[in-house]
């Protein structure tokens, strides 16, 4: 919004991108740069004050080991400060540029841009996997089988695995080798690895908690797990989503799929199960565990709570199978109408038609839902007088002696490994087929 009131004195509409190319001719183009500067700056001061935070409590011996919740906001917080550091150092010379002070090489400045962009957006997905842990602690009770520290190494991971990935956004940029672009491809294939164990950990937590229960056979323990409380429904549904949006997101991270597709339906088709829904479930989760205890009021309306999660997910579900399927028959995102006039397809419209509008509509009654809980417990819910009344199904806080996990619990990521790979196979497939070849 703020880019586009910037863009105003120019006539001109600038992307989130803004390459210097398409903000030159705008008077407004300053400003749009001085505001991603000021946005950047500010991220990164956060980051600061996080991390002398932490270092004024070790030195003050306040705490001895961090916890594992605070160890993974501070990995978030060095992926974070990356990100703002490389934005600070493209957006500095758009500034002096944009004033005539100096040249900018258009190039450059995009291969800068990617590599922000693509740090940048996984900071929310990187604080959604570290919240996965924190709530199964919480709804739950469990305590990871592996210990506190492997979690930890783990985590780690991230900052090491996430920025030299980005070469898989160049795949379209002209001019960059062919090597490169296979470089890009091979890492591209760890992107996911840390995101696959951290699941392994909490899955294999709640196995072995529901197990200490009482739960027998190889699948009960997912019986026993607390479907009814709102905020383990968030958390599993976030990650149910997350996995659905990370299957289709492989086949994007190949240098020919990513060629094809990058222009279809299929990129905003994953990017609502990862973000629109994998993240913002996982989000909403926190916020139904964490609002009674803030505002000592109970929830308000425990029936739309408990249904609330279901039902977005359901609605991500829809629009990313449908949308995905659309993408892959070539329907383009970024268009105001697919029509053309009466050429396109006879497939699009009714792929799309599910798409947003069963898909749509169900992802937005969930957010009218979760808002009408939010608000309805800060104006009408009801005084919390036991720590019971904090919580929704709470029924697995009690001690019970420990219990290992069976691995049962690695059988839903299998499946996710499973499907990323039967999607990858078909995507190579099916663009096999297509009538044409991109050269």
């Amino acid at each position: 919004m703020a880019s586009q009131w910037m863009a105003a004195p120019g006539g001109g509409e600038a992307l989130y991108t803004a390459f210097p190319p398409l903000t030159r001719q705008l008077s407004g183009s300053v400003l749009i740069y001085v505001g991603f500067l000021l946005l950047s700056l500010g991220v990164l001061l956060l980051a600061v004050n996080y991390v002398a935070t932490l270092a004024r409590s070790r030195r003050e011996g306040l705490v001895e080991e961090l916890p594992t919740p605070t160890y993974v906001g501070l990995v978030w917080t060095i992926v974070m400060a990356a990100a703002s550091a490389i934005a600070l150092g493209i957006y500095a010379p758009a500034v002096l540029w944009s004033l005539g002070v100096i040249p900018l090489d258009p190039m450059a400045y995009q291969i800068g841009y990617f590599t922000y962009f693509h740090v940048n957006h996984y900071v929310p997905l990187i604080a959604a996997v570290g919240v996965w842990y924190a709530l199964a602690k919480h709804t739950t009770g469990a305590r990871s089988v592996f210990g506190e520290r492997f979690f930890k190494a783990v985590f780690t991971a991230y900052p090491l695995i996430v920025p030299p990935t980005f070469l898989y956004h160049l795949f379209l940029a002209p001019g960059v080798p062919a090597s490169v672009k296979t470089v890009g491809s091979i890492l591209s294939l760890f992107i996911g690895v840390p995101t696959i164990v951290v699941a392994v950990v909490v899955l294999g937590m709640l196995e072995a908690r529901m197990r200490a229960l009482g739960a027998t056979g190889v699948l009960g323990w997912l019986r026993r797990l607390p479907w009814g409380n709102p905020a383990f429904g968030g958390l599993a549904m976030g990650m149910l989503t997350f996995g659905l949006g990370g299957a289709f997101t492989y086949p994007l991270l190949s240098e020919r799929l990513a060629t094809l597709l990058h222009g279809t339906f299929v990129v905003p088709g994953y990017f609502h199960a990862f973000t629109g829904a994998g993240v913002t479930l996982t989000f909403v989760a926190a916020t139904f565990a964490l609002l009674p205890g803030m505002t000592g009021r109970q929830l308000w309306g425990a029936t739309l709570a408990r249904v609330q999660p279901y039902v977005m997910a359901a609605g991500t579900t829809i629009f990313v199978v449908f949308g995905v399927a659309a993408g892959y028959s070539g329907v383009p995102r970024r268009v105001g109408s697919i029509a053309y006039g009466g050429g396109a397809p006879p497939v699009w419209a009714p792929l799309m038609n599910v798409t947003e509008a069963v898909g749509g509509l169900l992802m937005v009654v969930g957010g009218v839902l979760f808002f009408a809980v939010v608000m309805g417990t800060l104006i009408a819910g009801r005084d919390a007088r036991t720590s019971e009344d904090l919580a929704l199904a709470s029924p697995h806080r009690m001690r019970v002696a420990p219990s290992g996990m069976t691995w049962a619990a690695a059988v839903p990521v299998a499946v996710v490994v499973a499907l990323i790979v039967a999607v990858s196979v078909a995507s190579f497939e099916l663009v096999r087929r297509w009538p044409f070849v991109i050269q």
